[in-house]
């Protein structure tokens, strides 16, 4: 209903942009920088596409936004739960979830986590369980 009815002045409007590109164009220390482009590049994320999605944000409209509400909706209307975590929790509790996929497969840290694994819950809602440690 919020995406639907969304109508804001052009000041708002630039407030959600602005915030928005800061999320996209955070200052990163090396690490970080290196795990956003290992993550991009086992996504298969180029820079052209990052920097369309960046255009997109700045030149976002009202009316753009209100377009999105049948997409939401649609997504909403599935009961959906999309978890990514340790893979031995997520076993653990592997009766929430309808049907388990890996994103990819990565090494494990020192932790014992095994990024990239992805379980969906298409069955139940509330499962508000901490699965990621």
């Amino acid at each position: 209903e919020y995406v639907e009815q969304f109508d804001v002045d052009e000041r708002e409007m630039t407030k959600y942009i602005i915030g928005t590109v800061s999320n996209m164009d955070t200052p990163l220390s090396p690490c970080d920088k290196g795990a956003r482009s290992l993550s991009a590049w086992m996504a298969g994320l180029r820079y052209e596409t990052l920097q369309k999605e960046r255009e997109q944000v700045l030149g976002a409209q009202p009316e753009q936004i209100r377009a999105l509400a049948p997409a939401v909706r649609a997504i909403l209307g599935e009961h959906a739960l999309c978890v990514v975590g340790n893979d031995g929790k997520i076993e653990s509790e592997k009766e929430l979830f309808g049907e388990v996929k890996n994103l990819f497969h990565c090494v494990k840290n020192a932790h014992g986590n095994k990024y990239g694994k992805i379980k969906w819950n298409k069955n139940k809602t509330n499962t508000n369980r901490d699965l990621s440690r």
